[in-house]
C-alpha cells in the first residue's frame, strides 16, 4: 500500500503539532516500511535522504489573494493535486480536518483513500487563537466548513481523545466514516537519561513555548490565580518556567524578576531542565485536544498538577497518588497539598516513567496503529 502523509505541522520542530505528526508517521512507516512519502512544506524539506519527501511548494502572490476570497486558507489542495497527477497513492493521510476538508473529494476522484488526524476539535482552537475578530471570524468560518466536511467524508477520522471525538459529534452529527481515538505517544525508542541533578528547594517547573497564546494565557491564568497559593504553601520554593522564547515572560509579567523564579528560555535539553524539578505543572486552560507539556513532566518521573483543560487524554492517568487536576483555587491547594505529600513521601519516578512508556511509549504506539490497520482491514475500509 502507498501511502503519502501530509504533515501540516513541522515534525522537526519540537511543537505540539510537529511531535504528534512525526510519531504518526514514524509509526504508520514502522508498520509500512518504505511505502510512506513524507509531504512537508519544501522549507521545511531536510537536507538528508532518511525519508521519502515529497515537497509542497509555496502559493503565489497571486494563488494566496485568490484564497481569501475563495475561503482557501491553506497551500496544500493545488500542490497535492500537482503531486496525483504524477504518483499513484492508496491513501493519503492528513493532519488536521481543517487542511482536508477541501481536499477529500479531489483526493477520492484520484482513487485514494483518506485517513485524517484531528488534534483536537479546530474550530475551539481557532476562537482563542485570533485576537483580532476579524480575523478569528474567518478562520472560525472556513474551519467549520473544512472540519464538518473532512469528518463527514473521509474514510478514517482519528482522534487524540474521547473528548474530542464527542465534540466532534456533537457539532457535526453522524458520519459514514470510521472513527477511531488513537491518542499520542513517542515517536522514538530513545532511553530517557536518568539525570540525577533534582535541586535541594523544592521546585516546581512549567515547560512550553511562549510565541503560543495559550500559554501566555494559561501563565496568566496561574500568575492571577495560583501563584500566591503556590507561595503560600511552600514559602521556600523556586518555580522555574521553560521552553522556546521563554524569557517573554520577563516583559510580560514583570513580577516574575524574583529571587524564586528562574526563566530558562530554548533549552538545549528540556528534560534535562524538567528533572530538576519535584513537581510537574500545566497551567493551560484554554483550547482542545491533548496537551503534550503534560508529558515533559510524566517522561521525567515528576509528580503532576494540571489544569482540568489539560488533562484530556490523561485518564489512564487520573486518580493515580501522582496525578492531580484543579480548576479553581480551592482543588489547586487541595492538589499542590496533595503532590507535596507525594513527595515526602517518597513516589519513586520509575513508577511514574513505567505508566508513562505504557501509555505514551513508542511502542504502545506502533501497537495501537498496528491493530488500527487490521481493523480498517477487517471492514474492508483500507
Amino acid at each position: 500500500m502507498k501511502i503519502l502523509f501530509i504533515a501540516t505541522a513541522n515534525p522537526f520542530v519540537r511543537s505540539g503539532g510537529g511531535i504528534a505528526n512525526y510519531a504518526y508517521f514514524k509509526a504508520i512507516s514502522a508498520i509500512y516500511p518504505n511505502q510512506v512519502d513524507l509531504a512537508l512544506p519544501f522549507e521545511e524539506v531536510p537536507n538528508n535522504n532518511d525519508n521519502n519527501y515529497v515537497a509542497i511548494r509555496t502559493r503565489t502572490k497571486f494563488e494566496k489573494c485568490m484564497g481569501i476570497f475563495k475561503g482557501s486558507i491553506h497551500r496544500y489542495k493545488d500542490a497535492v493535486s500537482e503531486i496525483l497527477s504524477s504518483q499513484k497513492y492508496d491513501l493519503c493521510i492528513i493532519n488536521g480536518g481543517h487542511y482536508a476538508g477541501d481536499m477529500v473529494d479531489m483526493l477520492h476522484k484520484n482513487g485514494c483513500k483518506v485517513m485524517v488526524f484531528n488534534h483536537n476539535f479546530e474550530r475551539e482552537f481557532q476562537t482563542t487563537a485570533y485576537p483580532n475578530p476579524l480575523m478569528r471570524y474567518y478562520y472560525v468560518v472556513n474551519t467549520i466548513r473544512n472540519e464538518k466536511n473532512s469528518y463527514k467524508k473521509a474514510d478514517v477520522n482519528c482522534f487524540i481523545t474521547e473528548e474530542d471525538l464527542q465534540l466532534f459529534k456533537s457539532a457535526y452529527g453522524d458520519t459514514c466514516s470510521s472513527c477511531h481515538v488513537v491518542g499520542v505517544f513517542e515517536p522514538s525508542f530513545e532511553t530517557i537519561v536518568d539525570y540525577q541533578n533534582k535541586n535541594k528547594t523544592f521546585t516546581v517547573v512549567i515547560s512550553g513555548s511562549v510565541n503560543a497564546d495559550q500559554t501566555v494565557d494559561g501563565i496568566r491564568d496561574f500568575h492571577d490565580n495560583y501563584w500566591d497559593i503556590l507561595k503560600a504553601v511552600v514559602p521556600d520554593y523556586k518555580l522555574i518556567f521553560t521552553g522556546r522564547n521563554a524569557d517573554r515572560l520577563y516583559s510580560i509579567f514583570p513580577d516574575f524578576k524574583d529571587e524564586h523564579i528562574e526563566i530558562i528560555p530554548n533549552p538545549d535539553d528540556i528534560n534535562e531542565i524538567v528533572s530538576r524539578a519535584h513537581l510537574y505543572i500545566c497551567p493551560i486552560n484554554v483550547g482542545g485536544g491533548l496537551k503534550l507539556r503534560v508529558m515533559d513532566g510524566l517522561k521525567m518521573g515528576l509528580p503532576v498538577l494540571t489544569h482540568k483543560v489539560s488533562a484530556r487524554g490523561y485518564e489512564p492517568f487520573v486518580g493515580k497518588d501522582y496525578f492531580a487536576v484543579y480548576d479553581d483555587k480551592e482543588s489547586f491547594e487541595k492538589g499542590l497539598e496533595r503532590m507535596i505529600q507525594a513527595v515526602n513521601n517518597g513516589i519513586e519516578d520509575r513508577h511514574v516513567k513505567a505508566d508513562y512508556q505504557n501509555v505514551f511509549g513508542a511502542q504502545s504506539g506502533i501497537d495501537r496503529f498496528k491493530a488500527l490497520f487490521e481493523v480498517l482491514k477487517l471492514k474492508h475500509i483500507l
